[in-house]
């Protein structure tokens, strides 16, 4: 929309989003909080999900790390306690606001096992 409006508040704008911690080490078994922050210049309301995104780490396991609430901006991970130390889990916070069209950013946490 940005082409073809006149101005700035004719347009939605994403949202700007970002991790309190990006990177931490959890030890296998221990469970830790992760959170994201977003703001919209546009004053639209946000949805969060967090993902386990499981081919970008490096643990071989099949367990899912989140056990918290994912459709929140802050959720708890749990180190599987089956993690060798250096394995990586990679999790993403996927914000979407509500204007239109909606649009979307993400933020990344990597914790490794310890």
């Amino acid at each position: 929309d940005w082409c073809v409006t006149e101005s700035y508040d004719g347009a939605n704008h994403a949202p700007q989003v970002k991790a309190e911690m990006p990177d931490m080490t959890a030890s296998p078994g221990e469970s830790v909080t992760v959170q994201a922050e977003a703001t919209d210049p546009d004053g639209d309301a946000l949805t969060y999900e967090w993902v386990d995104y499981q081919e970008a780490g490096t643990y071989s396991g099949e367990n899912n790390c989140l056990t918290g609430d994912a459709a929140s901006a802050k959720t708890s991970v749990t180190v599987p306690k089956d993690a060798k130390a250096g394995d990586t889990f990679n999790l993403v916070c996927r914000v979407t606001d509500e204007g239109t069209p909606a649009l979307t950013r993400y933020a990344q946490v990597i914790i490794t096992a310890g």
